[in-house]
């Protein structure tokens, strides 16, 4: 699988305002605490959803901001339920490594304040079109499609395909990690044990 990432152009649709008014109670990332944009301490998530070929199937990407290690949900249909569900399910475990989440404004992710009950976190979204403001996220996006290119059915995918991919995301060197991979270093000089221990929890 080739995770090499090109840059593409992205045009826009719908109003400014886009995603508002479908999610309830949103609250945007001008209220998200400096900190988190610093990646420079653990717990911070970006989220976004990759659908697959004729809306069979979906799957949710979650990505540790300062450690880059990603979480990869398999679900049946990209609706609000299904996303809810599927992120509480996998953060549950962690959840004392989850401080805040940050999202795109898809409608997929109208069950955020569940999600933030369960959790114990604040969840966010972007402002529309602000997609720097979840970036990671959206490179390891690119990376996920360079292993299941759009027209892939999902329908037909197992949790152990998606694990794989999953697996080879987080033993990927990345330069931000001094060319180290997500499941083999800490971003910091010395690894801390914090995320060692979540390193750990992810691979068992």
């Amino acid at each position: 699988m080739n995770l090499l990432q090109r840059g593409k152009k992205r045009n826009k649709r719908g109003p400014a305002t886009a995603g508002w008014g479908l999610i309830p109670s949103r609250i945007d990332t001008t209220h998200r605490p400096a900190i988190v944009g610093a990646k420079s301490r653990l717990g911070d998530w970006e989220l976004d959803s990759i659908i697959g070929a004729k809306y069979r199937g979906s799957t949710t990407s979650m990505v540790e901001r300062e450690t880059k290690l990603t979480i990869l949900v398999l679900l049946d249909v990209p609706t609000s339920e299904a996303t809810k569900e599927g992120i509480i399910r996998r953060l549950a475990p962690h959840k004392k490594y989850v401080l805040t989440l940050t999202s795109d404004n898809g409608k997929e992710f109208a069950g955020h304040a569940e999600i933030s009950e369960k959790l114990g976190s604040a969840v966010y979204f972007c402002m529309p079109y602000h997609s720097w403001e979840r970036g990671l996220n959206e490179k390891t996006k690119g990376l996920v499609r360079k292993c299941l290119p759009k027209g892939t059915d999902f329908a037909k995918l197992t949790a152990a395909d998606l694990q794989r991919v999953e697996n080879l995301l987080n033993n990927r060197t990345r330069k931000a990690l001094n060319y180290h991979s997500p499941m083999r270093s800490s971003p910091s000089s010395q690894p801390r044990p914090k995320i060692m221990q979540l390193v750990c929890e992810l691979k068992s």
